[in-house]
């Protein structure tokens, strides 16, 4: 009996020797190759583009009348920090801010022929607002002016429908609105500026 447990355990001996040496040259094979760079990326021709393109292009006044048929100007004053765009080929935004004691006030205008009232549309402002009043501006248009209480913010809405071929559908939005005068100063300047017949 003493000869088959010496044989089983020079077998296993000779079993775990194989096996470490064959792990060994495993190991060794492995570290002996340098690492392998990773294949250089190529570069793109143009940039790549993800998601859906910006319709917002800036602009000035003259693109604005000469692409759109019709003229946006801000105030005078405000010349100087007006921002104007294009939308999709068929809105014109204007941007400026109105400095007052309490801080800026952001002005946002936007106006598009069409053929009815699509002020709402154009606005891109799609919150539902508690105050609903109608106000008269320009030629005798009827204008939404929606607001929150205690918000600050007034969107206001109108259509035109005398002043280009198929009328102008404008919206404009005051944020904050430090009092109803000042919405109604600015909804007039651009009410008169569609009057003149652009």
């Amino acid at each position: 009996m003493r000869t088959k447990t010496k044989k089983l355990s020079l077998i296993g001996k000779l079993g775990t020797a194989a096996l470490i040496g064959s792990l060994a040259f495993a190991f060794a094979s492995c570290s002996s190759q340098p690492p392998q760079p990773e294949p250089p990326q190529p570069e793109p021709s143009q940039p790549q583009i993800s998601g859906v393109p910006n319709p917002v292009v800036e602009s000035s006044p003259d693109e604005i009348k000469t692409k759109l048929g019709f003229e946006v100007q801000a105030p005078d004053e405000y010349q100087s920090v007006a921002k104007y765009s294009i939308i999709d080929g068929k809105t014109a935004q204007l941007e400026y801010a109105i400095e007052s004691g309490k801080g800026p006030i952001k002005v946002l205008y936007r106006a598009a022929r069409t053929d009815a009232d699509d002020a709402l549309a154009i606005s891109g402002d799609h919150n539902n607002y508690s105050k609903v009043d109608t106000i008269t501006v320009g030629d005798g248009q009827q204008a939404t002016v929606r607001s929150n209480e205690g918000t600050g913010a007034v969107s206001v809405l109108w259509y035109n429908p005398k002043v280009v071929d198929g009328g102008l559908s404008a919206s404009l939005s005051v944020d904050p609105v430090v009092d109803a005068g000042e919405v109604n100063d600015i909804v007039a300047f651009f009410a008169a500026q569609e009057s003149k017949g652009f």
